[in-house]
């Protein structure tokens, strides 16, 4: 008995909010420092849209619905990006990866542009910017957008 899943939108949303999930805690749980930064991203793009929600009594569940729908637009992009390829050869779970660290990879240049744009701190915003640049590449290189030959490393 051959299984097709006929959900892949759901599956790389949950992979997407899981991976999300796990890239915020490593802001807490890591002192690592630039294993600490995507979770730091979240929680700024989080303050953009979170202080609307008002006491910090809801954080925890306002944060949720918010990796929630960072999970579902990473997994709308990727089904976008699916449909343009031509045949996928790898694991369908990559395509989750790629959706969480494109997010988190946007989220990250959009913070290094306004933080350039408003101030002069440049230490941020090649931190961010850099960060960004390395997510988005891990990003395209799970989602099968290209290969790296590691037949000579």
């Amino acid at each position: 008995m051959v299984y097709a899943n006929r959900s892949p939108f759901v599956r790389d949303a949950v992979i997407a909010t899981v991976i999300l999930a796990c890239l915020s805690g490593l802001t807490y749980g890591v002192q690592v420092h630039p294993l600490r930064i995507p979770g730091y991203i979240l929680l700024i793009g989080f303050g953009t849209v979170g202080g609307a929600f008002g006491p910090r009594i809801i954080f925890p569940a306002v944060f949720g619905v918010y990796l929630v729908a960072l999970g579902l637009i990473g997994a709308a992009v990727v089904r976008t990006v699916r449909r343009r390829m031509p045949e996928v050869h790898f694991a369908n779970w990559r395509l989750g990866v790629a959706s969480a660290l494109g997010v988190t990879g946007v989220l990250s240049v959009l913070f290094a542009i306004v933080v350039l744009l408003g101030t002069s701190q440049t230490d941020a915003v090649l931190t961010t910017g850099l960060s960004g640049i390395v997510l988005l590449g891990l990003a395209a290189w799970f989602a099968g957008l290209f290969t790296i030959n590691t037949k000579y490393l």
